[in-house]
């Protein structure tokens, strides 16, 4: 009787050797757990109102900064120089901020429209600077610049109007971004970004 117990369990043990060493991994006792990967949020672009709030305090500064510079500063070429200065730094912190073309239109044309108004003023500075030189003007002369809409750029001294020779595919560049700006700003109600 104890013989037939031993080979009973001695058969039973074989089988078990032999379906333990012949299944695989998660088949004897159900399937293992696989880890799941933790979800990364996916950050998502925010809507034209929404930038409008987030950058209404950089409006104010750009608002505020040409003033100073239109105030404190007389040299023409100095003044639009801190003015490129002011729109890039307002366009970097803008960039912080996740927008894209199709969920906030708006908000992406203005953020590209300032900054390539800075390199846009940055250029016509140069271009001035190099025309200014070109024509006799009195120094401690007061000079206006003014701009038409075809891209001509007229100097106005003392009773003199001169035209300036610079490149009128740059003017009308400067002008369309100008009203690119406008256009997003006052959509956007921002109108403080208008420089």
């Amino acid at each position: 009787m104890y013989t037939f117990r031993r080979r009973y369990l001695g058969l039973i043990l074989i089988a078990l050797v032999l379906l333990t060493a012949g299944c695989q991994p998660g088949q004897l006792f159900g399937p293992e757990p696989t880890p799941t990967p933790t979800p990364t949020p996916t950050p998502v672009p925010i809507s034209d109102a929404e930038f409008s709030q987030l950058v209404s305090g950089i409006c104010e500064t750009i608002k505020s900064d040409i003033e100073l510079v239109n105030e404190t500063t007389e040299n023409i070429k100095e003044r639009i120089g801190l003015t490129a200065d002011a729109l890039e730094n307002a366009a970097l912190k803008m960039e912080e901020i996740d927008v894209d073309e199709a969920n906030a239109p708006n908000a992406f044309l203005l953020r590209k429209s300032l900054s390539e108004r800075g390199d846009l003023l940055v250029k016509y500075s140069s271009a001035l600077t190099e025309a200014l030189n070109k024509i006799d003007i009195p120094s401690e002369t007061s000079i206006r610049i003014l701009v038409t809409e075809d891209g001509s750029v007229f100097a106005i001294f003392e009773e003199n109007l001169e035209i300036l020779d610079i490149d009128q595919d740059l003017v009308l560049a400067l002008n369309s971004n100008y009203d690119d700006i406008t256009q997003s700003a006052e959509a956007l109600s921002l109108e403080d970004c208008i420089p």
